[in-house]
């Protein structure tokens, strides 16, 4: 499935980036900068909370017509720290970790991480049995998934022009991460918004980059967030929304 294998792609890159950035969020309830997991272009200009595990459900969906939703996957990823050296905080294995009964095992790449092909876990239950360093719990994250407008996608884009995508149509939403894919050469790109815009553009510059495609893809990722304090450590549980949509690049 092609569209499942850019998403595990770019998940895998993206949830390592940000455990590398070790959790930079924000608990304001307005849409953030977004950190950017290519190259050196990272904006994070975010209030940090140092967080001692990063826990997150992420449901991929297909939009097909406009109208209808399939459900690709579900995938369950986490990430412990030692924050005994807080400019070098180092991951750390637990005890054990399942969610809504699930067992979740470890991963060299990207921590602890489980797919769920087709099926949804909200609210999920976390139940971490953890060490010295990572006290152990039972959480219940009520703070349900992100809300994204779909009919708001494009179907088209004019690689020549810049294309402006409005902040619009979110609710519950911290994040947003927006993808373009021409699913024929390795190209892909990410844009984010600043702060209190209305809006985001990709430039045509970049835009031009791309190969011409009536088989292209936009993704865009919603998340939002949710700090708890448990044992006397802080942890921060995410809920996501992946959104594809096939479109045509001209």
């Amino acid at each position: 499935n092609n569209f499942l294998s850019i998403v595990m792609k770019n998940t895998i890159l993206f949830f390592s980036f940000l455990m590398i950035l070790f959790i930079a969020a924000c608990k304001k309830d307005k849409i953030e900068n977004s950190p950017v997991p290519y190259g050196d272009d990272v904006i994070a200009s975010l209030d940090s909370n140092q967080v001692s595990g990063f826990l997150r459900v992420s449901d991929t969906i297909r939009i097909e017509n406009d109208t209808i939703l399939i459900p690709l996957d579900t995938t369950v990823k986490a990430e412990f720290f030692d924050l005994g050296d807080l400019s070098n905080p180092n991951p750390v294995f637990i005890n054990s970790l399942s969610v809504n009964g699930a067992t979740v095992p470890h991963s060299n790449f990207i921590g602890y991480f489980s797919s769920l092909p087709g099926k949804t876990i909200i609210p999920a239950i976390w139940d971490v049995k953890g060490t010295s360093i990572i006290p152990d719990f039972t959480f219940t994250n009520l703070k349900g998934m992100p809300f994204y407008n779909y009919r708001l996608l494009p179907d088209s884009i004019d690689c020549s022009k810049d294309y402006v995508v409005p902040l619009n149509g979110f609710s519950n939403t911290k994040y947003l991460y927006y993808f373009i894919h021409d699913n024929v050469s390795k190209s892909s790109m990410i844009g984010t918004p600043p702060g209190d815009s209305k809006s985001i553009t990709f430039a045509h510059q970049s835009l031009s980059q791309f190969a011409k495609s009536s088989n292209a893809s936009f993704e865009i990722r919603i998340e939002n967030m949710n700090y708890q304090t448990l044992g006397g450590k802080t942890f921060a549980f995410a809920n996501e929304i992946i959104l594809l949509k096939k479109i045509t690049l001209y």
